[in-house]
């Protein structure tokens, strides 16, 4: 069965979705069965402001221990205003939306968030993660 271009664009849609879903619960499971095993987590902005302090997280088992990490210093996560834009192929996707983040302190951390989900027979093969870093400085102060 060959699938349309409609058919790509709502399996990328379906996985992101999910994706986001997972992190909101906390699932390194649930993480783990939409990456690809070389899925990389890159995030560009760093709070220094120095891009040399980028961060990339190589394969599967790095970006799941990223997350695992990030899970442990929150106490609820949440994506709100979603919107998505898919290319033709589905092969990117484009996620805008802003983090209602509570960290493990009881410090309200929200953010806004833009992503690039890159698929690979349907699973994400890269994340790219741009947000504010000035929020989340003051969200740790």
């Amino acid at each position: 069965m060959t699938l349309t271009a409609d058919a790509h664009q709502d399996t990328a849609l379906a996985v992101v979705s999910a994706l986001l879903d997972a992190i909101e619960h906390k699932d390194p499971i649930g993480l783990a069965t939409l990456m690809t095993e070389d899925c990389d987590k890159l995030i560009p902005m760093a709070p220094s402001g120095r891009l040399e302090d980028a961060a990339l997280f190589r394969g599967k088992d790095a970006t799941l221990a990223h997350m695992k990490q990030l899970f442990g210093a929150m106490r609820a996560m949440s994506f709100t205003q979603r919107e998505f834009t898919v290319s033709a192929d589905g092969s990117t996707v484009f996620v805008q939306c802003h983090g209602e983040f509570v960290l493990n302190s009881g410090t309200d951390y929200p953010n806004v968030y833009v992503f690039r989900f890159d698929l690979r027979e349907g699973l994400i093969a890269r994340c790219t993660e741009y947000f504010n870093p000035v929020a989340m400085a003051h969200a740790k102060r």
